[in-house]
């Protein structure tokens, strides 16, 4: 018998009410729920029939295992003790329990009623197989007609998303949007609310995604500034490396300023910001003869730095000025 804590222990003896039981994965639900299901079905002075209780898993595979975990525990209880009528009752009820995914119970609701329902005896489901074939000849019809009808909006759309090439990734996407929406519990719900987030007519500093986008470019300047802090921090006290040292002063001086602007508003930042030019590279320098009398030592560490500040500023100078880029088209 496990040992159970004391919030474990609440979860199985509480009854008169419901109760919702939050843990993290592998923290022991599927336990608990299996010994309070076995305390319901043995009780001594109430026992509850195992067919008359509802037992929801995600899947087939969680139900079985429950399933067979339920007919362990009643074996072992009639191990313990053989003339246990109830015990033997539950464990012939149960291979007729609902233990199942929620969409198998509702089949079986279906399948039960389906004169209610004005539904075929011989209904079935379909399979994935034929769902995505259905799914995909939907969207083709619906592209077909769109195209046909050559509307400006829908036009604006296979722009954005495909080439004159490659049209299957407007495809794509619809099919993902589609089963992302019919994942929400309630999905044309759902849908109004993505469009009217994206509602053109809105200006972008009243948008939900201002704050959100404000705050990625805020994130970026910084890491930007702190590379190029700590770029300059590496910088060998060698002359020759006097250009490289104005080249870090000047992003150090571009990224205050577009900093500042941003402070000031959006409105500043997009319309004083722009374009933005980041200067290029030094070429390596040549090594001073006084580092070359080191055994050579100097010269590696020089080349080592030369390579390592290039990688590190052509990432921030790369990633901010395409991130730049793509705010001005959006603004």
């Amino acid at each position: 018998m496990p040992k159970w804590t004391d919030a474990q222990q609440d979860a199985i003896d509480a009854r008169g009410g419901n109760i919702l039981v939050s843990a993290a994965a592998g923290s022991g639900k599927t336990a608990v729920l299996i010994e309070r299901v076995s305390k319901c079905i043995t009780d001594p002075g109430h026992p509850i029939d195992i067919d008359r209780l509802l037992i929801v898993t995600f899947t087939n595979a969680a139900a079985a295992e429950m399933r067979s975990r339920l007919s362990v525990r009643l074996r072992q209880i009639l191990a313990a003790d053989p003339g246990n009528a109830n015990a033997k009752r539950q464990l012939s009820l149960l291979s007729g329990a609902d233990i199942c995914t929620i969409d198998a119970f509702c089949l079986k609701l279906v399948r039960e009623n389906f004169f209610s329902l004005n539904l075929a005896a011989d209904f079935r489901l379909l399979d994935e197989n034929e769902n995505d074939r259905l799914f995909e000849e939907a969207i083709d019809t619906v592209l077909t007609e769109f195209y046909e009808e050559a509307d400006p909006d829908f036009l604006h759309l296979t722009e954005a998303f495909t080439t004159p090439d490659k049209d299957r990734d407007l495809f794509g996407l619809i099919k993902e949007l589609m089963r992302f929406m019919n994942a929400q519990a309630f999905p044309f719900d759902w849908l109004e609310q993505a469009v009217a987030a994206y509602d053109p007519a809105v200006p972008l500093m009243d948008s939900p995604w201002y704050p959100v986008l404000k705050r990625q470019v805020e994130e970026m300047l910084e890491t930007a500034a702190a590379l190029v802090k700590q770029s300059a921090g590496q910088l060998p006290p060698e002359p020759a490396y006097d250009k490289y040292a104005e080249m870090l002063a000047d992003d150090r001086q571009l990224i205050a300023h577009l900093q500042s602007l941003l402070h000031s508003g959006w409105d500043a930042f997009m319309k004083q910001g722009f374009p933005v030019a980041f200067a290029n590279m030094p070429i390596t320098p040549r090594i001073p003869p006084i580092c070359t009398q080191s055994t050579g030592r100097c010269s590696v560490l020089c080349r080592r730095w030369s390579a390592w500040c290039e990688r590190k500023r052509t990432s921030w100078v790369v990633t901010l000025s395409q991130t730049l880029s793509i705010l001005l088209l959006i603004y």
